[in-house]
């Protein structure tokens, strides 16, 4: 059972800019029961968020964690280093470690990366179904929730 939800970059700067009156994002979060939290990860690509827009929504950056065992598993998920326009050094991608604490926590995951649910978290599922059920892990599995232009699928 999930205990709250865990948002990506994406979702965080939709929220920075959401403003009054209209404010579909944290309108949502206001209904929605459970802990919201995200990790340092991805903080680190959104220079435009504030730790005060997080306070102000109770969203709690959490210490990243990773789920016990299996690890490869994850690999589906993108990690590796990419440009962004305000930093000269490149980030690495946030994927990774939003499902893995995703996993560890017993989260369900807000983005706004649909490739995410389409690509890599079928990839994923793929893999756990290549194992055999001596090797599977005892894992939460997240539902990941795609978010566009207010509306949540």
């Amino acid at each position: 059972m999930r205990i709250g939800f865990i948002l990506d970059a994406g979702v965080l700067q939709g929220i920075a800019k959401e403003r009054r009156p209209n404010t579909p994002l944290i309108d949502r979060l206001r209904r929605e029961p459970g802990r919201f939290v995200t990790i340092k990860e991805v903080t680190a690509e959104c220079i435009d968020v504030h730790y005060t827009v997080l306070q102000n929504l109770n969203i709690f950056v959490e210490p990243t964690r990773t789920p016990m065992g299996q690890r490869g598993l994850l690999d589906a998920f993108s990690s590796g280093p990419r440009d962004v326009s305000w930093s000269l050094d490149q980030l690495s991608r946030a994927d990774r470690a939003v499902v893995g604490h995703a996993i560890a926590g017993h989260f369900d995951i807000f983005t706004t990366d649909g490739a995410m649910k389409a690509r890599s978290f079928r990839e994923f599922l793929r893999r756990l179904e290549r194992l055999p059920d001596a090797h599977l892990p005892s894992w939460y599995i997240p539902e990941i929730f795609v978010v566009r232009r207010g509306l949540w699928h």
